[in-house]
């Protein structure tokens, strides 16, 4: 609350502190747009507070579920309002989606969180209960910079964009928010299911730990790997159909494409680094996770610096895919010290199987938008949706095709477990 009062009550104050490069209209529209991040920061922090007491009882998968309602309210908001509330939009669909999962909870908190029967507290000793704040103290600051060294780094790439031309914040800020909603639902949704698998390893042995890291990296780098192509090679249509109409046009579709394209490895280069940070957190390793996001921190702040001057907008979505690269490699040995090896012989196979497969796939694709987009009019909503819908779907099915063609078993029970879920197709 300390730090979300300022935002609140004194937001111009705090933008001229932290974007000395706006002028007086960029610095009245970030003054109006300050509070309601500050008022969705505050949702946020209600929802991690109350989803804790779900996994005092091990219960994640329903909290990680209600979770997913954050960036998809905040996509359908974008979407739905981006013509009439520009970039206003953009703020209010995290509130809005933070408030709706906050308020999830507390509807499921009833019929979930029970005390088993016959359960009666049992005081904990003042001396132990003294020891475990200690202890939470200590793990605070390292866990905090560590989980929320993105948002560190937002804001100091926002801080230096606000010396660029004016609409450079905005398109940024396009381009982030499909980054960004498209790595909660994904990446970060599977480091919250992998976390305490590895937690509860790590107290096994280091055996467990290595595999069930092994097999958390496998599923991440099926996931993160056509995530990353489809940015690369899809993204022109993508934009094209979530945000061209009303004051964005055409410029800006291809300014948020560019964008994209300079963020598309840094999804890829994600996956590894969220799986480190939570292996060096299962193994209670706080102060390396501390130094090491520092270091980042540092990094993005320089590499913003050089490239800015050099590819201008462009380069601070660069320097914030270097600086993932970077930082996972910085954090690989520390990893290798807890696991034993990062990658055996057959991992780095798979991941050469799965990358050729997403980089195929990343083709396939970028030809059905050529070919559609010379014979038919995208600038009409239907067509654009057709053209989306069906290049997903081709992405799909192209990306399972050739991970089946180079053998890769872990595609296929993937597919056998939504086929099994989906009623229509459970008999196949």
């Amino acid at each position: 609350m300390p730090f979300l009062l300022p935002a609140i009550l004194l937001p111009r104050l705090l933008i001229e502190v932290v974007a000395p490069g706006f002028d007086t209209e960029r610095l009245e529209l970030s003054s109006r747009l300050l509070p309601i991040t500050a008022l969705t920061a505050l949702a946020a922090l209600g929802f991690l507070i109350v989803r804790c007491l779900f996994q005092t009882r091990s219960h994640f998968a329903v909290p990680n579920f209600v979770f997913l309602a954050i960036p998809l309210t905040s996509l359908v908001t974008l979407v739905a309002l981006v013509g009439r509330a520009g970039i206003f939009a953009l703020a209010l669909g995290p509130l809005l989606g933070s408030v709706l999962a906050l308020a999830l909870l507390f509807v499921l908190i009833p019929g979930t969180l029970k005390d088993p029967p016959g359960f009666a507290p049992d005081p904990e000793p003042p001396e132990e209960r003294a020891a475990r704040r200690r202890r939470f103290w200590l793990a605070l600051l390292p866990m905090s910079i560590g989980a929320n060294f993105g948002q560190i780094n937002l804001m100091i790439d926002n801080a230096f964009a606000s010396y660029l031309p004016t609409g450079a914040i905005t398109l940024l800020g396009f381009a982030f928010v499909i980054i960004s909603n498209t790595e909660l639902l994904t990446t970060l949704s599977l480091a919250e299911v992998a976390f305490p698998r590895l937690a509860s390893a790590a107290l096994r042995g280091p055996e467990d730990l290595l595999a069930t890291f092994r097999w958390s990296l496998r599923y991440m780098v099926l996931m993160t790997a056509p995530l990353a192509a489809g940015a690369l090679a899809f993204g022109l249509p993508l934009v094209r159909l979530l945000f061209q109409r009303g004051e964005f046009d055409a410029a800006s579709t291809v300014g948020v494409t560019r964008l994209l394209a300079c963020y598309s490895l840094e999804i890829f280069f994600m996956g590894y680094l969220v799986l480190f940070s939570r292996v060096l957190f299962a193994r209670k390793r706080f102060a390396l996770v501390t130094w090491t996001s520092a270091a980042a921190i540092l990094a993005n702040a320089v590499l913003d610096y050089l490239l800015m001057w050099r590819f201008g907008v462009n380069g601070i979505a660069l320097a914030t895919t270097c600086v993932a690269l970077l930082h996972a490699l910085l954090l690989a040995p520390l990893v290798r010290r807890e696991v034993l090896v990062l990658h055996t012989p057959e991992d780095r196979r798979f991941v050469f199987k799965v990358v050729a497969s997403a980089a195929l796939m990343g083709g396939v694709v970028f030809l059905w938008t050529w070919v559609y987009e010379r014979n038919l009019d995208v600038s009409r909503e239907t067509v654009r949706f057709v053209e989306v819908g069906t290049g997903l779907l081709l992405g799909g099915f192209s990306y399972v095709t050739f991970l089946h063609l180079l053998g890769i078993d872990e595609a296929r029970a993937v597919v056998r477990r939504i086929a099994e879920s989906v009623p229509l197709l459970s008999p196949w």
